[in-house]
């Protein structure tokens, strides 16, 4: 699967499967709801790191109290579940510094706050 093809991936959030790291992050800082922040992580998820999945969680927790039509519980979401299991094996490897841990659980902390996730102590 090189590139070329179909005519090209295009540009935008939707269509960011052949463009590098920068691209990816400021496709996430763009995206102004949950929907198009999970659309970018489903696409990419095998092309993110510890930046994207800090990132993505701080812009989920601005983006939480907007209306949109994501699902109110995002676990029903499969890109949300695939950026939790990236979190978790980032973790697992020691890839975070302070910074992406305060990120993460502050967004984790504001979805929470909005009703769209559970959080089990």
């Amino acid at each position: 699967a090189g590139r070329g093809g179909r005519g090209g991936a295009g540009r935008g959030p939707g269509k960011t499967r052949d463009v590098g790291p920068g691209m990816i992050t400021a496709y996430m800082k763009e995206a102004m709801t949950v929907e198009k922040i999970l659309k970018i992580v489903r696409v990419n998820r095998h092309a993110l790191n510890r930046i994207h999945v800090s990132t993505a969680f701080n812009n989920l927790g601005k983006a939480a109290k907007r209306q949109d039509s994501s699902p109110r519980h995002l676990t029903e979401d499969a890109g949300f579940r695939d950026l939790l299991r990236l979190t978790r094996d980032f973790a697992k490897k020691g890839q975070y510094d302070a910074r992406h841990v305060a990120n993460i659980l502050h967004g984790i902390a504001k979805l929470h706050a909005a009703g769209r996730m559970q959080v089990r102590g």
